[in-house]
């Protein structure tokens, strides 16, 4: 038994690290592809500013949201006796392990999905020309431009590139649709009745602004924000619904169940006092 737990878990990981591997890949050794651009493309001629939300707030913000969220949901679960595994673990760690490694699962799925998107595509970001600085000696500015003449490092040349979609918007919205659809499931009682909406609304709220704010940094055109939104939403509603098991039909361990089944009647065998008919039956009197 052991040694088959010890496998499913290994399995579990090397699902995990399969799923990241195109968001790894990419993000070290690719390049994005090289698109042309005009001189006069007013939408790639946005000056150059800092993140109002950098990638290090980002995980600030969402990882410690997810922790929380998720140690406190399992664990407030499994007190109340509403989670039981069979696993040899303790209840809560086999809780807190299934949703993690679903959460951690779906987040390398949709990380992957959106390199492989900017890598391919390969669309200007609106700050692409102050990011890119090309050297106007070598353009042309009365064709298109296909040739590489930006003059700045190849860390910004690539990240001037990285337009569609929005990593920011996707991650953030995968995570903030993830915890609002887990708190769905988990928080039922009565007491939670405006508390989960609320909770949920501040979630999706700041993976909406995180959104907007890099459209407002010049960072991404709205459609990539845009785009970002949708796949990280549909990508948590896929793992929520055919990957977790958060909507399993669980077993009830209670008094009340037992209490609810139907009472049996007893069968009463005739006695030889009581008169048979000539069909076989008593006969009524």
């Amino acid at each position: 038994m052991f040694e088959k737990r010890n496998l499913f878990v290994l399995l579990d990981l090397l699902c995990v690290i399969v799923a990241s591997l195109p968001f790894v890949i990419l993000t070290l050794q690719a390049k994005p592809r090289i698109r042309g651009f005009y001189c006069n493309d007013d939408s790639i001629n946005y000056p150059y500013k800092k993140d109002t939300i950098s990638h290090w707030m980002m995980a600030a913000v969402i990882i410690p949201a997810c922790i929380i969220i998720i140690t406190v949901g399992e664990a407030i679960m499994v007190r109340l006796k509403h989670l039981y595994s069979k696993s040899a673990f303790n209840n809560y760690i086999a809780a807190l392990y299934k949703v993690m490694g679903t959460f951690i699962f779906g987040a390398a799925v949709s990380q992957s999905l959106t390199d492989i998107a900017k890598y391919t595509v390969g669309r200007l970001r609106p700050s692409f020309l102050a990011l890119c600085r090309p050297n106007m000696s070598l353009v042309d500015c009365s064709q298109y431009v296909q040739s590489d003449v930006c003059t700045e490092s190849n860390v910004n040349v690539t990240e001037a590139r990285l337009s569609f979609y929005s990593g920011h918007s996707s991650f953030g919205m995968y995570c903030m649709v993830f915890l609002s659809l887990y708190l769905q499931v988990r928080l039922k009682g009565k007491w939670a009745r405006l508390l989960r909406p609320t909770i949920q609304f501040f979630l999706l709220t700041f993976a909406i602004y995180v959104g907007y704010t890099r459209v407002s940094d010049y960072r991404h055109h709205w459609s990539d924000v845009l785009a970002g939104f949708l796949q990280g939403a549909l990508v948590a509603i896929l793992i929520v619904r055919y990957v977790s098991d958060f909507y399993k039909q669980r077993r009830q361990f209670s008094e009340e169940s037992e209490a609810s089944e139907p009472e049996r009647k007893p069968n009463i065998p005739l006695t030889e006092t009581e008169p048979m008919n000539h069909y076989g039956t008593r006969q009524v009197p």
